[in-house]
């Protein structure tokens, strides 16, 4: 009919201005063909795809109610899009319209009118179990969504789906050796998967694996090199590649992720890491405000949180910590990011630095191997003289440390020594210089701190630089050295892979 073979020509335009990025236009078209009469699409070619698309479209122009209702429309013609689902617990839907959806929607697949007096129908998934574990997920309740997922894994074995989730909430909760095992089966499993993989390259970046990553960004690149998740890896293998902090060729592979995808979440969060490693906080906090737009993570806002901070502007840090409070109530990196923005606030009296204090301690007590609240706690002890509460906290940290911890040990032992030079305890100081350089030679801390050692046991001030003694100054560009090596927890986190 005239009818039907209008509403071809305009979806066929949808399309192309889909394809031409041309959002604006494309919802004009979508609008269209939902209001006017002789445009709109007759229920029976409602697809599951085209609804996808016009959910797509709606998160992309910020129209969130509007991307809600295609998500569930979307679920209602299939109710086993796992990518509906997820989306729809990301926009705040409630479980039980979930629920409710998939039943119109296996009411559907079974062939039954949306309005049959049929009760319940079991689906062939455990739906119930599935969106419940993602909810755990959404709402940042790691070790409640993994028992979950894990659970799901051991029913439904070698489901990519499953491990993919199993692997970032093992990473997000630090079980790096876990992590690594799991996206390794992964990539046993499907060699040609790029779900995530740019993540698992954040995390062999954090264990140093410089071969593994160089591996990985080859076989993304050959796979399907637009794909962003490729760069972002490539990205982060010349980071790790380079010793350097960072650079403007790590920058320029994030830029063209970015160009592949500029609603690519993930590529945002590392531009900004990248930018916080090059000092450039200003540009960092726009990348991570461009990220947390796309998907609210708590990764987010620790970048945006240490963004703010190397701005020295405390009253924003302070404000990002409390809304990460808001959608992580109950994870310690959440209580970190609070005693960050506390304890570094010039305006905080002796209160508040209690209140910083007592934050680390209850990130210690969810998690006692975190690093962050770790070295935070013990510079607050070291402004404070408090030499023997530091040497006590970093100590128990490395008996406590396992296996999935074990690539972190060496900058405890750099921090320790920094504590000891602090001290003047230089003997213990070398020790753990030594042992922290033996365990990782590219540890600069570790370098910068022997350098500082070495000079204060030969009688020369470490803060002057040039003097006739100081037979090390061309060891170190200018730039890889900071104005102290105590109390820096910005330097330090930068080059231990928490920015």
């Amino acid at each position: 009919s005239a009818n039907l073979s209008l509403i071809n020509v305009q979806l066929k335009t949808f399309h192309c201005l889909m394809a031409l990025k041309s959002f604006k236009e494309a919802y004009g078209i979508l609008n269209t063909m939902l209001v006017n009469p002789m445009t709109k699409i007759p229920q029976e070619l409602r697809t599951f795809e085209l609804s996808m698309e016009f959910a797509t479209l709606c998160m992309i122009i910020d129209l969130e109610k509007e991307a809600r209702d295609w998500y569930l429309d979307a679920l209602r013609l299939n109710p086993y899009a796992l990518e509906a689902i997820e989306m729809l617990i990301i926009l705040g839907a409630d479980p039980n319209v979930l629920q409710h959806a998939i039943q119109i929607g296996l009411k559907h697949k079974n062939q039954l009118q949306a309005d049959d007096n049929t009760e319940y129908i079991e689906p062939l998934l455990p739906m119930q179990d599935i969106i419940m574990a993602q909810f755990h997920a959404t709402c940042n309740q790691n070790p409640t969504a993994l028992a979950k997922y894990r659970a799901l894994a051991e029913r439904f074995p070698n489901n990519i789906h499953l491990l993919s989730k199993i692997a970032l909430l093992e990473f997000n909760l630090g079980e790096y050796t876990k992590s690594d095992q799991t996206f390794t089966q992964i990539r046993q499993l499907d060699p040609d998967c790029m779900d995530h993989m740019d993540e698992y390259a954040e995390l062999l970046r954090r264990k140093r694996a410089v071969v593994k990553l160089n591996q990985l960004s080859m076989d993304l690149l050959q796979i399907n090199d637009s794909r962003p998740e490729a760069w972002v890896c490539l990205a982060l293998y010349h980071q790790l590649k380079s010793g350097t902090i960072s650079g403007e060729q790590s920058l320029s592979f994030v830029d063209r992720a970015l160009r592949l995808n500029p609603r690519y979440a993930y590529a945002h969060y590392i531009r900004g890491m990248l930018l916080l490693l090059e000092h450039t906080p200003e540009e960092a906090v726009l990348s991570f405000h461009c990220a947390n737009k796309i998907k609210k993570t708590l990764s987010h806002y620790e970048g945006l949180v240490e963004a703010y901070l190397m701005e020295e502007k405390y009253k924003e840090a302070v404000c990002m910590a409390k809304e990460a409070m808001a959608i992580a109530p109950k994870d310690p990196r959440t209580f970190t990011l609070i005693g960050l923005a506390l304890s570094h606030s010039p305006a905080t009296n002796r209160d508040g630095k209690e209140k910083a204090k007592r934050a680390f301690r209850k990130a210690l007590l969810i998690d006692p191997n975190a690093l962050r609240p770790m070295f935070a706690l013990a510079d607050i002890y070291m402004r404070e003289k408090d030499f023997a509460s530091c040497v006590e906290l970093l100590t128990r940290a490395i008996e406590q440390q396992g296996n999935d911890r074990k690539e972190e040990q060496d900058m405890v032992h750099a921090k320790l020594a920094d504590i000891f030079t602090a001290a003047e305890n230089y003997t213990d100081a070398l020790k753990h210089c030594h042992v922290a350089l033996s365990m990782n030679p590219g540890n600069m801390v570790a370098r910068r701190g022997l350098d500082r050692l070495e000079k204060l046991m030969r009688g020369v001030d470490p803060d002057v630089s040039g003097g006739a003694n100081d037979d090390n100054s061309d060891d170190y560009d200018d730039d890889e050295i900071d104005d102290s090596t105590t109390g820096n927890f910005e330097a330090d986190a930068g080059e231990m892979g928490y920015l």
